[in-house]
């Protein structure tokens, strides 16, 4: 944590101070004296801490099952957070039941204020008060792309939740600014549109429509002082679109290169947004930017140095014509000379999906010589079909501008973006020679002939969700081709530190190994070693 952007950062939570658990979430209060975290026990449950800052001391508060879901009330007094259904009540009693309670700071939870109830079957539950504490938003996801919005006016005593939107099949995020709720939904717009709805008269006829569906899909919002800022996908590629609070636009805030903004943050009262922008070749560092005077700064350095890579984005041709892209990591003294081990990475199919993330994975092959691709979704498009057409596409793009060659060429899938890879590696049997897959999600066909394949699975998040990649490797048991299980028991929990390097190391070997990759002969910095050994 920082007192102010330009001051030294310090540490705020230790990780000696989670013991043998794990940060699951973590909230500050609105002044950064008090930090709300959960810690994921071994056993599965999440405790609720309060951490005072300055002192570096936890405060008595401990609560059990608080899966996540915190807001702050002003003046630091206490906070609303979610608690998960008590494993050992009597099921013939009642119904288990998600809460939302009120807790004031030194008071037993046992004497937390029941606020809202609900059956236990969201996968989310978000929650805001505004700066006044005059309202409370609690926001509850049942999918991926729908959720339900509530506010409740706390300033009368035993006042009705009122439901904003619900039944929907659609999303919602809402953000308070004075005496107006902004809302960014995709109801009516897939792309997504911003409505305001005043405080004052929340019947929905008196809603109005701050901005209109573009060609661009919206990823996410903030307000500051008199500026509204969007978050846009074009190509994959983060975009920062700049608006007053009625929706006329006022530029583009630029970003520092082709890369995804993770997050922002603005705060009504001041100019400045923080935001985590982030690359392939960059991993995540917050920035400033002042949405008055344009300036921006990057808050934190850090101490990784991409000079070591290469990243730049490139458009082929894809399947009847169509135009597809895709971020390429080398390092800067790559020799184009046909000869490079190439991995291609799938993303995930169906929906817009968020643009490459930083990958540890793809800098330490490209530290082994190789190449990585991200090969970007066509939105528009949202047919696997296409994204497995991409798939190839992007395989004999690379081969023909003397990246690699045939036998040199691995793909690379997780979740629904396993079943993409499989199904390419699949139809272009003499492109790909090598596939990994990881955690691939139901409907991975069984019959599919693939190349020497590794599988990354376990019960994530249970034993069920784990069941495609099971029943996989049992009908490759006795195939002709190499195939290869690794199964983690902790599924798909962050691992830790020493579990995430061996999961890396094992995914790098088997490439190393299967593409026949060579040490690199490009020069490289002093100081600098593969990263992975070669079998």
């Amino acid at each position: 944590m920082r007192d102010t952007p330009e001051s030294e950062a310090r540490i705020a939570l230790p990780a000696k101070a989670l013991g043998p658990g794990r940060l699951q979430w973590w909230q500050p209060s609105p002044d950064g004296l008090l930090l709300a975290y959960g810690v994921l026990a071994p056993g599965g449950d999440v405790e609720l801490r309060v951490r005072d800052v300055e002192s570096a001391l936890d405060l008595p508060d401990r609560i059990s099952r608080a899966p996540g879901g915190l807001a702050w009330a002003s003046g630091r007094i206490g906070f609303y957070y979610v608690r998960g259904p008590d494993p050992r009540a009597d099921p013939a009693a009642a119904a288990p039941r998600t809460r939302v309670l009120w807790h004031q700071l030194g008071q037993a939870p046992v004497d937390d204020e029941p606020v809202y109830e609900a059956k236990p079957d969201a996968s989310r539950w978000e929650l805001q008060a505004s700066r006044d504490g005059a309202w409370l938003l609690l926001t509850i996801w049942t999918g991926p792309q729908r959720s339900e919005v509530f506010i409740q006016d706390r300033r009368s005593a035993g006042a009705p939740w009122v439901g904003l939107k619900t039944g929907q099949n659609a999303a919602y995020r809402g953000l308070f600014h004075d005496r107006t709720l902004y809302l960014l939904t995709d109801e009516a717009a897939p792309r997504g549109r911003i409505l305001a709805a005043d405080l004052r008269r929340l019947d929905r006829i008196r809603w109005r429509q701050i901005l209109a569906e573009s060609r661009f899909p919206a990823a996410d919002f903030a307000l500051t002082k008199g500026a509204l800022v969007l978050t846009v996908l074009e190509r994959g590629i983060s975009r920062m679109q700049l608006y007053d609070l009625k929706g006329r636009p006022r530029g583009e805030a630029s970003l520092p290169g082709p890369g995804r903004v993770a997050a922002l943050a603005g705060d009504p009262r001041q100019e400045e947004l923080l935001f985590i922008w982030e690359s392939l070749a960059d991993p995540p560092a917050l920035y400033r930017h002042n949405t008055r005077t344009a300036v921006r700064a990057r808050v934190d350095a850090g101490p990784w140095d991409n000079d070591e890579y290469e990243q730049k984005y490139v458009e082929f041709k894809s399947g009847a014509g169509a135009s597809a892209g895709m971020f390429l990591l080398t390092s800067p003294w790559l020799k184009q000379d046909g000869e490079r081990p190439t991995v291609i990475a799938a993303a995930a199919g169906g929906e817009p999906s968020p643009p490459p993330a930083f990958s540890a994975q793809a800098a330490a092959w490209v530290r082994q010589g190789g190449v990585w691709a991200a090969v970007l979704p066509r939105t528009s498009t949202p047919a696997a079909p296409a994204a497995i057409t991409d798939l190839m596409a992007a395989g004999y793009w690379l081969t023909d501008h003397e990246y690699t060659k045939p036998g040199r060429l691995a793909v690379l899938g997780a979740g629904a973006g396993a079943g993409l890879a499989a199904q390419a590696a699949a139809g272009a049997p003499t492109l790909f020679k090598s596939l990994v897959l990881i955690q691939p999600e139901a409907g991975l066909s069984l019959r599919l002939k693939l190349p020497a394949t590794l599988l990354l699975s376990g019960p994530c998040p249970d034993v069920y969700a784990a069941m495609p990649g099971l029943q996989l490797a049992s009908a490759k048991a006795h195939y002709e081709e190499p195939f290869w299980l690794r199964w983690e028991p902790l599924g798909c929990t962050a691992l830790p530190p020493d579990k995430a390097a061996s999961e890396l190391l094992d995914i790098q070997s088997f490439l190393l190994w299967n593409l026949e990759a060579e040490t690199p002969d490009t020069p490289q910095p002093s100081g600098n070693k593969p990263l992975a050994p070669r079998p």
